[in-house]
């Protein structure tokens, strides 16, 4: 006894994960209960009248829906749980205020609404929401890809309006809605922000803060490089599949080269291999 742990030692602190390790320290001691926070539900709603579900055979002029199921198996992944994936392809304000209010504003508590920007979609939900009391927090954001975020909050429920383009939805989600996750988990800590050494190169001036897929990796004396993906179009998913860095140009910053130190915004630390 006191070997491991001394009396008036404290277990675990307030915000900290309920990890395998943690649940084996709590049994050893005796702990049946301990208080959590609820996870989080979370419902997903795709705009845009040219949006079809991933499993349709698209027509001329319709997309599969791949934000939705990208979206919640990021939601999954940071500890929230999925209330709802849909897809509202009607401009009509009866169905749209359907979806948002009676249905998943009610049954969520947080809500990603993904494109319909361009086409006016999210203008016509952020009027019903603000018919209803909504109030607008933000909307536009300078940065690259994923100037066209919102947020909005009605009734103590938090919406988060995303960029439609699959690059700009990631980017979006890691820097708006993954932060909210934690907060509702009581997790006090966020993605780090770590000096890195760029094993790649991009080639454009950053006119705009620009956030860039990347694949983070430790070296063997402990100091990170990331190397850029060499596809960074925000409505390409190839870099999607690899990437567990962004790497954050400032504006005005010149073409990126390698061997360049950049800041980046570690993803997924467990998903970092070494060099």
């Amino acid at each position: 006894p006191g070997e491991d742990f001394k009396s008036g030692d404290l277990l675990a602190q307030s915000g900290s994960l309920v990890s395998p390790g943690l649940i084996g320290v709590l049994a050893a001691y005796g702990r049946r209960q301990v208080e959590v926070y609820r996870r989080p539900r979370v419902a997903v709603l795709s705009l845009g009248q040219e949006i079809v579900p991933y499993y349709y055979k698209p027509a001329p002029g319709q997309v599969r829906d791949s934000n939705g199921p990208l979206l919640a198996a990021l939601v999954r992944r940071d500890g929230g749980l999925v209330a709802g994936v849909d897809i509202a392809n009607t401009v009509n304000p009866a169905q749209l205020k359907h979806r948002l209010l009676e249905g998943f504003l009610e049954q969520s508590d947080l809500v990603l609404t993904v494109g319909g920007a361009a086409s006016g979609f999210f203008d016509r939900a952020l009027y019903i929401l603000r018919q209803v009391g909504a109030r607008l927090l933000f909307r536009g954001i300078k940065i690259k890809p994923g100037s066209h975020s919102g947020g909005a909050v009605s009734n103590d429920k938090l919406i988060i309006s995303l960029s439609g383009n699959p690059a700009a939805c990631a980017v979006g989600y890691h820097l708006l809605a993954a932060p909210v996750l934690r907060a509702m988990q009581g997790r006090k800590t966020y993605a780090p922000v770590i000096p890195a050494v760029c094993t790649g190169s991009f080639k454009k001036n950053g006119g705009t803060r620009r956030f860039l897929q990347g694949v983070a990796a430790c070296g063997r004396k402990g100091g990170w490089t990331v190397k850029v993906l060499p596809v960074q179009k925000s409505s390409m998913l190839r870099a999607l599949i690899d990437a567990n860095a962004l790497v954050e140009l400032p504006p005005g910053r010149p073409p990126l080269n390698e061997g360049d130190e950049v800041r980046m915004l570690l993803l997924n630390a467990s998903g970092c291999g070494e060099e």
